[in-house]
């Protein structure tokens, strides 16, 4: 059988455009396994994604900044979701972790929740209202709507006005648990913010009571936002009483991930408990626990 020594223009041609056409399709592929379907380990991607809360973005963002510093080419991509939105992002596999004030230990199967820091939980009102302490009674009559005036716990002849915005809901849980009370009441739920927003609003008015974290409580007085915050049981909301546990609602900030993560997120979870970060922490009133 004789075979011809040169293609001829046709079949060059065809030859040519098959080639080009194999090229393209290899391309596609291999881009749209990179993009949308990349099973590499997290420690060739190098990128975590986190997420939190708005009220702790902000240390984040340095803790992210700091880590890339010490890993060279890795990069910490952050996220401000409500806790409950980032745990399902947690469970599709969307973000790596979730760093939020959570009550328990477990949040969700197979995930691991560590402390880093503590938090508390408390009542703020306006500077200017002549209380000084609410009793547990008190605050829970108040906050399910039995108690509508500040007279009644020795104030001012005023309507008691939440403010318009509405704790997280895991720091209005917190507190409700503490006080015994199993339902949050809907003008309470239905309202979502931060307590960097209660205690905007309570600035502004001079009736005002809302539910805030201790530390974003703190760091507001420190910049002299006319704001207090309540004793509860006597005690103080301080940066010491929390770290000792000695205030009556604690809630901790915990980092939290699946069990069976990558390497390079355990290395992070590790890195955000070494003593300069615990220290960033500190600067903005959380707390550390006691030895």
């Amino acid at each position: 059988m004789h075979y011809p020594d040169r293609l001829s223009p046709g079949a060059l041609s065809l030859l040519s455009g098959l080639l080009l056409l194999l090229i393209v399709v290899t391309a596609f592929v291999l881009t749209s396994y990179g993009t949308e379907h990349d099973i590499r380990p997290l420690s060739q991607k190098r990128t975590i994604s986190l997420s939190t809360t708005p009220e702790l973005a902000p240390i984040l963002e340095v803790v992210g900044a700091r880590f890339a510093e010490a890993h060279a080419g890795s990069r910490v991509k952050i996220s401000t979701l409500s806790v409950s939105a980032g745990l399902s992002e947690l469970s599709r596999g969307r973000v790596h972790a979730v760093v939020a004030s959570y009550h328990s230990d477990h949040p969700a199967p197979g995930v691991i929740a560590v402390s880093l820091v503590r938090d508390g939980v408390t009542v703020a009102i306006h500077q200017g209202n002549s209380i000084q302490e609410l009793g547990d009674t008190d605050i829970a009559d108040i906050f399910v709507g039995r108690l509508r005036n500040w007279k009644f716990v020795g104030g001012e002849d005023a309507p008691i006005d939440f403010a318009k915005a509405s704790a997280g809901r895991i720091e209005t849980e917190a507190l409700f648990d503490y006080l015994k009370l199993d339902n949050i009441p809907r003008r309470l739920e239905s309202i979502q913010g931060d307590s960097e927003r209660v205690l905007h609003e309570i600035a502004k008015n001079p009736r005002a009571i809302g539910i805030t974290s201790v530390a974003t409580g703190l760091r507001f007085i420190q910049r002299g936002v006319p704001v207090k915050l309540i004793r509860i049981k006597g005690v103080e909301p301080t940066l010491q009483n929390v770290a000792s546990g000695d205030f009556p609602v604690i809630l901790p900030v915990n980092m939290m991930f699946k069990a069976h993560g990558n390497n390079f997120v355990q290395e992070f979870v590790e890195f955000t408990m070494s003593d300069d970060i615990r220290a960033l922490f500190a600067a903005r009133q959380f707390a550390g626990a006691s030895s």
